[in-house]
């Protein structure tokens, strides 16, 4: 019995007669998901970094809250350009 559903191909992807695609999956799914998932991770550590900095920065010089927003909104602005660089590469490659 087949555990891959039937599917005779070489194991990469193939379909039965060697061409088409297998198991009914998108060739890219994966991909794709791997590639927005890191949209996502990209945004929140580059927030997370600027808001670190800022923490750390405050209680450094005692400047409570000052340095914790600019460098929040610092970490914001990077992770939205970090999607957007992302982004472009991504629409360029398809």
């Amino acid at each position: 019995m087949a555990l891959n559903g039937g599917n005779t191909g070489k194991g990469n992807g193939e379909g039965k007669d060697g061409k088409g695609k297998g198991g009914g999956n998108e060739p890219g799914l994966f991909k794709n998901l791997a590639m927005l998932s890191s949209i996502g991770i990209a945004f929140v550590a580059a927030t997370f970094i600027g808001l670190v900095i800022g923490i750390y920065l405050d209680r450094y010089f005692g400047t409570s809250p000052w340095l914790t927003i600019i460098f929040l909104v610092f970490g914001i602005a990077a992770g939205f350009k970090n999607v957007y660089d992302m982004i472009k590469k991504y629409a360029s490659s398809v």
